[in-house]
């Protein structure tokens, strides 16, 4: 959660679920936009967007990705 950024500028488009705050950082449920997959960001700081938002995510450093199974 800690590699997703929200702020891509030609990242996927995602829509905020929840915003779920810890003092210092904040996790955010947000939902992929094309097929509706969940997703998990832990953001530093605030503001955090506002649930139903539109954001763009992306990716810092390496990813490792698994098919999804129903």
């Amino acid at each position: 959660p800690e590699q997703i950024r929200l702020d891509a500028q030609d990242g996927v488009p995602a829509r905020v679920v929840d915003v779920t705050y810890f003092g210092h950082d904040a996790t955010i449920q947000l939902r992929l936009e094309h097929d509706g997959t969940p997703v998990v960001a832990r953001i530093m700081g605030t503001p955090a967007p506002a649930p139903a938002s539109l954001v763009r995510l992306g990716v810092t450093g390496p990813v490792t990705t698994y098919a999804a199974t129903s």
